[in-house]
């Protein structure tokens, strides 16, 4: 079994699979704390989005 935390490359930098797996798990309870902790301006964010999707479909 490789190694998950060696990055295979070849002139650029290419993230295997199982790499990804093990990142995006170490990773996890962070970026849910942080979304829980930042939900209402996640969500202002999202009206603003929406907001300016709407501008540009009057254009």
């Amino acid at each position: 079994m490789s190694d998950t935390l060696t990055i295979k490359t070849s002139g650029v930098a290419v993230l295997g699979e199982e790499q990804a797996k093990h990142f995006a798990l170490s990773i996890f309870a962070d970026v849910k704390a942080y979304i829980k902790e930042h939900r209402a301006e996640y969500e202002q964010w999202l009206i603003e989005q929406e907001a300016g999707e709407m501008d540009e479909d009057a254009v």
